[in-house]
């Protein structure tokens, strides 16, 4: 089997939506007029801002003291790390010229796992509108009805932003974490698994196509799916991509011989010529699919193998371009260092984190070997993206 390099690019959260509204604490010092609660300390060094718990709460209020926020922005996404595991939950409470407002987010307990985006919708809320006089962001345990103990726990925000992109636009899916489906369902006839880098969806019943459902938030500024798949059915022969987005209704789809027993084999989806793949989607899915077929197809225990599912505007999909330099990174996850090493030279090496935000570049002059120091950065996950001749792809670095 293809030895499999990460291959993703997150078009997040971004800062330069006309009218959004970014806290991004980059001056030591300056809180940008949030300020706290009794029962916590709050300072602000290195881009980011900690909150310490220094005694027994119920929920934390991180309280804005400015005027700059807007109710024409109708969400809010909290890039932060968070250090307690008493806390599940983020809420805004806020009062406007139109009466309060009340909201928020549950998530799993994330400790140790750096920082995460974590987004409130506040399109439901009729009376986030109009004038803002109070505001506040709420650290909560939902369970908790009397205090909680945190001593010396923390919350650190890298970034506090209010803006109308309803949720990170996602251009990749690679299935590398145990049990994350990344979003992607299925239907009745088949069940879904994630390990090894895969997303296994394997047959249990008779079906015409099987669909595998995803949510509403792809990037449709890509025009073209790659779909990275091991084909186990010779029932199938084409893969469709089902979709309801602002614009309409799309289908679109490639046919191709059954593969059954070569591996994994790119299949690429062409939607330029698609003129409703355009705005907001709504519903999404990928259906697995006999051309032929006009009834039932009976394939129990076939089984359909996703090592990612790309969209990009590439017409073709060059898996590991960087494989014949022997491009190689490592130690991934680090602490410190990151060494990088080919048979030809590296042109340039850039990092991302989350937000999409530029974090690091260098350009090198003839070097075959990089080391990157990045002890400074924070905790979490990064994008770096490293060009060797005419050739450019994408990695996933984990930061310890």
């Amino acid at each position: 089997m293809i030895k499999k390099i990460t291959i993703i690019m997150f078009l997040m959260i971004t800062p330069l939506l006309i009218g959004a509204q970014t806290f991004d604490f980059n001056t030591d010092g300056d809180t940008e007029d949030w300020s706290g609660f009794s029962s916590t300390t709050r300072a602000v060094s290195g881009g980011v801002l900690t909150v310490t718990f220094t005694g027994a709460f119920n929920d934390v209020p991180v309280t804005y003291n400015g005027s700059s926020i807007s109710t024409n922005n109708k969400y809010l996404h909290i890039l932060a790390d968070i250090g307690s595991p008493e806390i599940n939950a983020f809420s805004l409470q806020a009062t406007t010229t139109a009466g309060s407002v009340l909201t928020g987010t549950v998530f799993s307990k994330p400790v140790g796992s750096g920082f995460n985006v974590y987004t409130i919708d506040l399109t439901g809320q009729a009376n986030w509108t109009g004038t803002i006089s109070a505001l506040r962001i709420r650290i909560r345990n939902t369970a908790g009805d009397g205090g909680l103990t945190a001593n010396g726990e923390t919350v650190k925000f890298d970034k506090i932003i209010f803006d109308n992109n309803a949720a990170p636009l996602v251009s990749s899916f690679e299935f590398n974490t145990d049990g994350d489906n990344e979003g992607w369902t299925g239907f009745g006839s088949t069940t879904r698994v994630v390990s090894g880098g895969h997303l296994t969806a394997t047959v249990t019943g008779a079906f015409n196509d099987v669909p595998i459902v995803y949510g509403n938030n792809i990037d449709t500024s890509n025009k073209f799916v790659h779909v990275f798949a091991e084909i186990n059915s010779d029932a199938i022969d084409a893969i469709s991509l089902q979709a309801t987005t602002s614009a309409g209704a799309v289908l679109a789809g490639t046919s191709f011989s059954k593969p059954v027993g070569s591996g994994f084999n790119v299949y690429t989806i062409d939607l330029t010529g698609q003129a409703n793949w355009s705005g907001d989607v709504t519903d999404l899915r990928l259906r697995m699919r006999n051309t032929a077929g006009d009834g039932e197809l009976t394939m129990i225990g076939d089984t359909f193998v996703f090592d990612r599912i790309i969209f990009d505007n590439d017409a073709v999909l060059n898996i590991e371009q960087l494989k014949k330099f022997n491009f190689s990174y490592f130690p991934n996850p680090t602490k410190d260092r990151l060494k990088l090493s080919a048979v030809k030279p590296i042109k340039n090496v850039t990092l991302f984190n989350l937000l999409g935000q530029e974090v690091l570049a260098e350009t090198f002059n003839n070097q075959k070997e990089v080391d990157l120091n990045i002890s400074s950065f924070r905790t979490g996950t990064y994008i770096m993206k490293v060009q060797i001749e005419d050739k450019v792809e994408t990695f996933k670095i984990l930061k310890k």
